[in-house]
């Protein structure tokens, strides 16, 4: 397979150069005078954004370069910005101050040691992808796995959760009552 080039992978002399044109009639998209099925998007790909210097007309443009077999092609997709917007500028929320707490701890104690979130992943025993979310407050941990990521900081489990309260954590609704509950209470009441 062909190396990728180095550098940046949306260079400016690219949206300059090259014939864009739009969804021809079977589905594909014409890329400088050549068809390119859009089930090749489905296949390998690499994001990029736009320059920041691009013309309006160009500015709802996304780019996917596509390595099939070793051969770059550069295929073209429209993207509403209300669709750009809603998904790429917005940031999750923490599920709860106790999960961002004990997340910023797990980062700063994961800084001091000095070793990346794949590191600590593989020091604890859990995905490198779960590390980042526990630092971002967007997981909910359990007992195994504070226990797990605390072993592998090299730190008493206790150093994460100190100080974390219950007032920390939102109050959930209460579960409802099954049907075959409700049945029988009405059975006992009905008595």
């Amino acid at each position: 397979m062909a190396s990728r080039p180095s550098g940046t992978l949306c260079p400016n002399r690219d949206f300059a150069t090259l014939n864009l044109s739009t969804n021809t009639t079977d589905g594909g998209v014409k890329v400088s005078g050549r068809v390119v099925s859009s089930r090749v998007a489905t296949q390998r790909s690499r994001r990029c954004t736009p320059p920041e210097d691009l013309s309006l007309q160009h500015s709802s443009k996304f780019i996917l370069y596509i390595y099939a077999l070793g051969v770059k092609t550069l295929v073209i997709f429209t993207l509403y910005s209300s669709y750009r917007t809603r998904f790429t500028d917005r940031v999750p929320e923490p599920i709860s101050i106790a999960a961002q707490t004990l997340g910023k701890r797990v980062r700063e104690h994961r800084q001091q040691l000095g070793v990346s979130q794949e590191t600590l992943a593989e020091l604890s025993g859990v995905h490198w992808t779960f590390i980042g979310q526990v630092e971002r407050g967007m997981r909910n941990l359990s007992l195994h796995n504070i226990v797990k990521i605390a072993d592998g900081l090299g730190v008493d489990p206790a150093v994460l959760v100190r100080g974390i309260e219950a007032r920390d954590i939102p109050r959930s609704d209460p579960p409802k009552e099954s049907a075959a509950s409700r049945i029988r209470r009405q059975r006992t009441t009905s008595e």
